[in-house]
């Protein structure tokens, strides 16, 4: 047993293998106050999904060089991690996230964002479901939670959350 990681989020790890158990991958959320704000404490609300793939069984990992599957812009350290200007070309993760290798052999994620309102520069109590595949590397959104407030993601589940996949083996879906 190895520490991925000492900054992520609870319950957001998530570890998939490929049929044939050549290719392991692990998939976590870490709080984007760990990454630029260290002396700040960590929001469930504020995160990004990195992405560890092993191509030998599990047997070689590279630790320190993640795939960052939000691929979220840089925010200014200058400014707190609340402000619209940090967040103004981007949304957030919950600490939700699901990773799957399909019977092709493809690498899928699904995460959790909760809403966040531009204009008011604040968390909305929404949720969203969001899909990223390595072959397109393109994240599109699977379950929109925005049409009800308190539709929160995480423990509360009350409409879209925990995202978990899983394919047909006989009609592919």
């Amino acid at each position: 047993q190895q520490l991925v990681t000492d900054n992520g989020m609870n319950i957001s790890a998530d570890v998939a293998v490929s049929d044939d158990g050549a290719r392991v991958a692990i998939v976590q959320t870490i709080s984007r106050d760990y990454l630029y704000w260290p002396e700040d404490d960590a929001s469930q609300w504020n995160n990004d999904v990195y992405l560890w793939i092993s191509e030998d069984g599990g047997e070689t990992w590279d630790w320190d060089n993640p795939i960052n599957v939000t691929d979220f812009a840089m925010p200014n350290p200058d400014l707190l991690p609340d402000t619209v200007a940090a967040d103004v070309d981007t949304f957030r993760t919950y600490t939700d996230a699901n990773v799957y290798f399909d019977h092709n052999d493809v690498l899928h994620v699904a995460f959790t964002t909760p809403g966040y309102f531009h204009f008011q520069g604040t968390i909305t109590y929404t949720s969203n479901i969001y899909h990223w595949d390595e072959e397109t590397a393109t994240t599109t959104k699977l379950a929109d939670g925005q049409f009800w407030n308190y539709a929160r993601p995480g423990a509360w589940q009350l409409i879209v959350e925990r995202p978990s996949m899983y394919q047909d083996p006989v009609t592919g879906i």
